[in-house]
């Protein structure tokens, strides 16, 4: 039996009136150096590269908003309009959406980029007609939005919750081709950020000036370069003795690990899916060497440290109290997320009861009243402590809390100590809809590990 879906019709909109006052404090940052170059085409007048704080470089709009695709849409032809769903019936499940008479339509979280009366295709960009007749732009005839609960230019928050998975709705930033040799990915890495890789994922490597081995005699041999390849770029190359060309990044020879020791590489698996690479690292205290890295992983805010676990490291309060993001998508046709403060607030209080027990059993990781964000991927925001939602006016019930990528962050009552992680998973519908995980910062983390 097929899934049925109750949806009714609402009136599109562009803007939403309440996302005014999501972010309240996001001090001057510093912009992430461009140090990757991508393949430069043909863009409209409207539209540019934008950095980001791990999702590197992506296409934005006029405004520096990531613009997204969507993989439910048909070719030339967008899914995302202005049905409104109320309830989900399955076979196996049948409940109603929380608070259906405030939830929004796929196109008022999902913006249609609109092209203007006079826009004008081009190279791989032309322009679709919505179900209302409206303009909007498409790549490859893949229809193009913004996210609504981005909060600033070059804010990826419809990610995973870690580091830059795809969610399992299928909106992905559009990202230009990386103008990088055939034979090099670049992956993200949590306590390192950008790094790069060999298409088999292992990390590769350069050795630093207090290297007494910058060779890399018995631990790492030389990325080759393929005969047919060029330098190009930030890629040169280095001729080694016996007559072979060396890959050198930004003038730095390349080394990939061939000892069990030094070796940091991904599952083939998720290297397949193209989503990010949850890589092993086996030991990265490697005297002298150093990953290459692209760019930088964002710092965290002061008062949120590193933790080391059972399962790995992860990020805590200053207490070392674990942190908690809610993972939580609808089960709809449009598959809009209910894991941030835009979303109705009971799927998170249907774990843990009224809004009094929530805060005791799930607290929220407050801001101060003068933290500030030097960053993109985290930010604050004012919300009504009863409902979670963002806050529209001040009041009594009003509280600053820290976002991580557009979401709250929570530690769990039930762990006593520093390093405790007893809430990993914690599943409200048996059907992967609603969870809540720890923000781990070692590639290596692993919550089968945890004691």
């Amino acid at each position: 039996m097929m899934p049925y879906f109750r949806p009714s019709r609402s009136r599109p909109i562009t803007t939403l009136g309440f996302l005014a006052v999501v972010v309240l404090a996001l001090a001057p940052f510093e912009r992430a150096v461009a140090a990757e170059r991508w393949i430069e085409e043909p863009t409209p007048q409207n539209f540019h590269v934008e950095m980001t704080d791990v999702n590197g470089p992506v296409f934005a709009d006029a405004r520096g908003m990531t613009v997204y695709t969507w993989n439910k849409d048909k070719s030339g032809e967008s899914s995302c309009n202005a049905d409104r769903y109320t309830a989900y019936y399955s076979q196996e499940h049948d409940f109603a959406l929380r608070e259906p008479e405030r939830r929004l339509a796929c196109e008022q979280v999902w913006l249609p980029v609109h092209a203007e009366p006079n826009a004008t295709p081009v190279g791989a960009w032309s322009i679709i007609t919505r179900h209302d007749g409206s303009r909007q732009w498409a790549h490859r005839n893949a229809p193009l939005y913004t996210y609504a609960f981005d909060h600033m230019p070059g804010a990826v928050n419809e990610v995973d919750r870690d580091w830059p998975a795809v969610r399992e709705n299928g909106r992905r930033p559009l990202s230009p081709k990386l103008d990088n040799p055939a034979s090099v990915m670049v992956q993200v890495f949590p306590q390192w950020g950008r790094v790069l890789t060999t298409l088999d994922g292992v990390v590769l490597y350069s050795a630093n000036l207090k290297s007494k081995n910058k060779d890399g005699v018995g631990a790492f041999a030389p990325f080759l370069m393929p005969e047919l390849a060029r330098p190009h770029g930030d890629w040169s190359v280095v001729t080694l003795k016996d007559g072979s060309q060396q890959w050198a990044y930004l003038g730095r020879p390349l080394f990939y690990p061939v000892s069990e020791k030094t070796r940091v590489e991904a599952p083939p698996d998720f290297i397949a899916e193209g989503g990010w690479r949850a890589a092993r690292l086996i030991d990265e205290d490697i005297s002298g060497w150093s990953p290459v890295i692209v760019q930088t992983a964002p710092t965290p805010p002061d008062g949120v440290i590193v933790q080391r676990t059972s399962a790995g490291d992860v990020l805590a309060d200053s207490r070392g109290h674990t942190l908690y993001a809610m993972r939580c998508t609808e089960r709809t046709p449009d598959e809009l997320a209910c894991d941030n403060p835009g979303a109705s607030g009971r799927y998170h209080s249907d774990v843990c009861g009224a809004w009094e027990a929530c805060e005791k059993t799930w607290p929220r990781l407050l801001a101060g009243p003068n933290a500030k964000s030097n960053n993109r991927t985290w930010s604050i925001a004012a919300i009504d402590r009863t409902t979670g939602r963002f806050a529209s006016t001040p009041d009594k019930n009003t509280v600053r809390i820290w976002l991580y990528r557009g979401h709250p962050l929570y530690m769990f009552s039930g762990d006593l100590k520093p390093g405790d992680i007893t809430a990993q998973f914690v599943n409200e519908y048996d059907v992967d809809y609603y969870y809540l995980r720890v923000l781990s910062t070692s590639s290596d983390y692993d919550p089968s590990r945890v004691q």
